[in-house]
This record gives C-alpha cells, sequence and structure tokens, in this order.
C-alpha cells in the first residue's frame, strides 16, 4: 500500500514538473513574440496572421491598418515602394504609428477646448518623423 502511494506521488510529481516546464516555455516564447509586434516599416503590410497576432495583443492595430490604406488615397501608386522613401521613413514602424495615435488621442483628451492645429503642434513635437510623413503625402494632392 505504501509503495503504491509512493509511485503514484512520483507520476504525480513527474507530470507537475512536465506541465510547469511547458507552461514556462510557452510563456517565454509568448514574451519573446510581443517583442516584435509593429516593427515593420509602416510603408510596408504586415502578413494577414502577423496582424491577426497584433491586434489580438493590441486593437490600436486595427485603426493604424485604416490609416495605412487611407494614405493611400492621396499618393502616386509608387510611393510607398519608391526606395528614397523606404530609406526616408524607415524609422516609423507600425508600432511608432500605433503610439502616434495613443498619444494624439490622449492630447485630444487633454486639450479638449483648444483646436486641432494646436495639438497638431504637441504631437508633431514628440513625432516629427510622422510629420514628415504626413505632410510628402497630403502634399502629392492625388
Amino acid at each position: 500500500m505504501r509503495t503504491r502511494f509512493k509511485v503514484i506521488l512520483i507520476v504525480f510529481l513527474c507530470i507537475g514538473i512536465y506541465m510547469f516546464s511547458k507552461w514556462n516555455i510557452v510563456n517565454n516564447e509568448t514574451i519573446n513574440s510581443d517583442e516584435n509586434i509593429g516593427n515593420i516599416s509602416i510603408l510596408e503590410y504586415p502578413t494577414y496572421e502577423e496582424f491577426k497576432r497584433w491586434v489580438k495583443i493590441d486593437s490600436q492595430y486595427i485603426r493604424v491598418n485604416s490609416a495605412r490604406r487611407y494614405f493611400e488615397n492621396f499618393t502616386s501608386d509608387d510611393f510607398f515602394t519608391l526606395e528614397s522613401n523606404k530609406n526616408k521613413f524607415k524609422e516609423i514602424t507600425w508600432l511608432k504609428m500605433a503610439e502616434y495615435q495613443k498619444r494624439y488621442s490622449e492630447l485630444t483628451d487633454l486639450y479638449k477646448t483648444y483646436e486641432t492645429e494646436y495639438i497638431d503642434s504637441l504631437i508633431f513635437i514628440e513625432y516629427p518623423q510622422i510629420k514628415e510623413l504626413l505632410d510628402d503625402i497630403f502634399k502629392l494632392n492625388y
């Protein structure tokens, strides 16, 4: 009877150790994969699988995607593929654009009584590269 109890205890202990190690590996992989969220240029589109994963972590990427598609209405067909633009705007990632949109929303809430131009002036101090991108997009007048 005692031997049987010890065997069962050892089996449960082994199962517990196995389950803990599996859980720990999955958690570490999830943490490491979160580091790559949104880290591609805004001039490119993520794959469908990447985008779904990003949205699962932060729904703001839906708005970033909408803005990215909206930009295409104001540019030439090759704006997003030109090497000069890729080099010029390579630092603007989907992640940075999501942060920009969140910050803009915060400023809008904070300065409710102020004009949009004032809020724009504040946000563009923090994100000058995005201002440059937007200036280039909207100056084309397509």
